[in-house]
């Protein structure tokens, strides 16, 4: 109910129809517990809906809060079972907690149809590392520069790249400087 995650979730849900408006079939890696999987679902009742997570308890709670309607899968990001079968794959703040992070964009590129696309939303600037990063496993902070290189060679072409909590910059770099 945090308005951080209501936001985030209405942005990205936004960002699908805006940018994967013909995009039938929806695959979210590391779905947790399928907050911005279901904001997705509410705004586009016709995607066919999957979704993997790692952890059981994080699959448990996102069974629990998405239903039947998404179908729901556990494995390894670094393992997708898949090959060429959705039009869009999203990755929410999951994979700066992998060390293979190129392994995992190579393994999406796969599981899609020619012509689909990813969504990504990951943490920024590595001068804003700080305890909250250790406590939630993060692996790493990106540059633009730096996720932009991943991502192309794992095969993409970029067509939008955004930061979406440029309000609270200032604040952040305060706080990190004081």
């Amino acid at each position: 109910r945090n308005f951080w995650f209501r936001s985030r979730s209405s942005l990205i849900a936004q960002f699908v129809g805006a940018f994967f408006p013909d995009a039938r079939r929806f695959m979210e890696v590391g779905v947790g517990t399928g907050v911005v999987h279901a904001a997705i679902a509410r705004e586009h009742p016709r995607l066919e809906l999957h979704a993997s997570e790692m952890l059981i308890s994080g699959a448990r709670m996102a069974r629990d809060r998405l239903g039947w309607r998404t179908r729901l899968y556990q494995f390894d990001a670094r393992n997708l079972p898949f090959e060429q079968e959705f039009d869009l794959i999203g990755a929410f703040d999951v994979i700066e907690h992998i060390n293979e992070d190129e392994l995992v964009l190579a393994g999406m590129r796969r599981a899609l149809r020619p012509g689909g696309g990813i969504l990504l939303t990951v943490p920024q600037h590595p001068w804003l590392w700080s305890r909250q990063d250790e406590v939630a496993r993060h692996k790493r902070r990106y540059t633009a520069a730096d996720l932009h290189a991943k991502v192309q060679r794992a095969g993409f072409r970029i067509v939008r790249s955004t930061s979406f909590v440029t309000l609270l910059l200032p604040a952040l770099a305060a706080i990190r400087v004081f």
